[in-house]
């Protein structure tokens, strides 16, 4: 299959001046292109990234659908994708509904512990330490490498996402594909997720084998996202697009049927997305001398400014509805 050429970002230089510049190029390449990179020599421990995987394939397979009907998220009536989305609930293309079924935590609403099917009680302290430790070891040093993309004094994007160790409304998701039947690709043109951006800040996902993951490039095409093999893929969300003023891009990605070999397996997805806090305007950073020069504020004229978690709200209410 055609693979899309993402650009890599080798954190071991992370601590070196020489190569934290080089890193700061290369990111700053990626947020003006397509608003993709990995991550290598990331420091999150491999064992906790498996055994987060784990626990995803569990949440799925081991819960029965009575108990998960009793942890539904309320997706349209509050714009909150906290607990399950079950398959079939958005609409893809020709009447097909979607094969996918998602499970996501809130960083700041992890309690009580019933508020979680029984089977994920006991591992709630293994999630919160497994979001802190993505939160400071891939969250705050790509922040601090995008700082350096938009010319603004180190921890300008942290302080955005963190304020004395209360971080914004982070959330773990855990997710699987179910293969779609012949008749099903057919009709929605093999697509399992539609484009669309995140409307986060930055959304990490850990590598998988199973194909799907399809990014739209700077010409346009779709190209496959390839494996890499204990290696994260960092894309930029809605907020980034309006922090910079439109000079950094949001990436624009979707999910497709994987390639013939793989096309029978089910597809298990670990992400982390990042909110900035509550309250954030979703206003160009004023200070930074790149939005200066080429950025402008996106939304029109006259229309009300929206803060991060308004625009979280409004985008997961109304998401495969057909609503706008």
């Amino acid at each position: 299959v055609p693979w899309a050429d993402i650009l890599t970002v080798d954190m071991s230089l992370y601590d070196t001046p020489t190569g934290r510049a080089e890193l700061v190029r290369v990111v700053s390449a990626a947020l003006r292109r397509d608003g993709f990179f990995y991550l290598i020599n990331h420091g999150v421990s491999k064992e906790h990234i498996q055994q987060q995987f784990s626990l995803s394939l569990a949440t799925f397979d081991q819960v029965p659908l009575a108990e998960k009907e009793q942890h539904l998220a309320p997706i349209v009536e509050k714009g909150s994708y906290r607990g399950y989305k079950l398959q079939t609930f958005w609409e893809i293309e020709n009447g097909v509904r979607d094969r996918i079924e998602a499970y996501n935590f809130d960083l700041h609403d992890l309690e009580p512990p019933e508020s979680h099917p029984a089977l994920l009680r006991p591992y709630l302290d293994d999630v919160r330490d497994f979001l802190g430790e993505v939160r400071i070891q891939v969250l705050k040093r790509v922040l601090s490498l995008m700082d350096g993309a938009f010319e603004v004094p180190e921890g300008t994007l942290w302080k955005l996402h963190d304020h004395e160790g209360q971080g914004g409304r982070d959330v773990l998701k855990y997710s699987v594909y179910e293969p779609m039947s012949p008749s099903q690709a057919e009709k929605a043109h093999s697509v399992y997720l539609p484009e669309h951006t995140d409307f986060s800040t930055v959304t990490t996902l850990f590598s998988q084998p199973v194909a799907g993951l399809q990014v739209k490039g700077f010409d346009g095409s779709w190209k496959w996202v390839k494996h890499q093999e204990n290696a994260i893929l960092i894309n930029t969300g809605d907020n980034i697009t309006f922090l910079s003023g439109g000079v950094f891009k949001a990436a624009m990605h979707r999910v497709v049927r994987p390639p013939q070999d793989q096309v029978h397996l089910r597809r298990v997805g670990l992400f982390h997305f990042s909110r900035a806090l509550d309250g954030t305007l979703l206003l160009p950073l004023s200070q930074s001398p790149v939005v200066q020069k080429e950025g402008k504020n996106m939304f029109e004229p006259g229309t009300q400014v929206l803060t991060t978690d308004e625009w979280e709200r409004a985008r997961t209410s109304v998401f495969g509805t057909g609503e706008k």
